[in-house]
């Protein structure tokens, strides 16, 4: 009996938690990416509380962007120079043998930097791969993408994990990431919640690009 009742409770908890990281991820992707960052800076504990909601969540996934993105980098040389935009607690620079800069808005581990990823200290043409996992917030995602592609070498690679409904429209989404001085090489589209792409630097961004994605909508239940 007590067993059930804490298996209750702790699906229960679950619950909640997941319904706080889907309204707050929600009220994020409707915000400028600045007024997020000093949202957190004003409020600490919201970015705790964000990231724990996002772990809670995270344990009823069949599958977590976050490993399968660990996996696939594991298999290419660990003498690739990493950027993990948007970073958390930064899982992949504990779970990967290479040079892996971990940025993040908002810092309470001593190997991220807080910054807006629109502006990471890093010199141009420094990165061999970036890395957004469920991380590319606010209205318009373009400068983010913009400094992806400053830091990142010729024919480097950018990696873009994304809930799967936050995509308009796939094929327009491509074309302005051409436009955005990448290529796509590889697409997995197999789960049913998140999507992952793979790009190519092949040149720089043309100006006045935009890119945006949908919010992520919390259905009310």
């Amino acid at each position: 009996m007590e067993r059930r009742s804490n298996n209750l409770r702790e699906r229960m908890l679950s619950l909640i938690q997941g319904a706080k990281f889907r309204l707050m991820n929600e009220k994020m992707c409707k915000l400028p990416i600045k007024n997020i960052k000093k949202n957190f800076e004003n409020n600490p504990t919201d970015f705790i509380e964000y990231h724990d909601s996002y772990k809670s969540l995270q344990t009823n996934w069949p599958e977590k962007p976050i490993d399968k993105l660990i996996e696939s980098l594991k298999t290419r040389s660990k003498f690739k120079i990493i950027a993990d935009m948007g970073c958390g607690n930064a899982q992949l620079a504990q779970s990967l043998p290479n040079k892996v800069h971990s940025f993040d808005l908002v810092s309470h581990n001593v190997n991220v930097i807080a910054c807006n990823m629109s502006k990471v200290p890093l010199s141009a043409e420094a990165i061999d791969i970036v890395v957004f996992c469920l991380s590319l917030m606010g209205t318009n995602i373009s400068p983010f993408i913009i400094e992806a592609n400053r830091i990142l070498k010729i024919k480097g690679l950018l990696i873009i994990s994304e809930l799967c409904n936050r995509f308009f429209n796939l094929r327009k989404f491509l074309s302005t990431m051409q436009q955005l001085g990448f290529q796509i090489i590889k697409q997995d589209k197999s789960n049913d919640c998140f999507w992952t792409f793979e790009f190519k630097k092949i040149g720089n961004p043309k100006p006045y690009t935009t890119l945006k994605l949908k919010p992520f909508l919390y259905k009310k239940r």
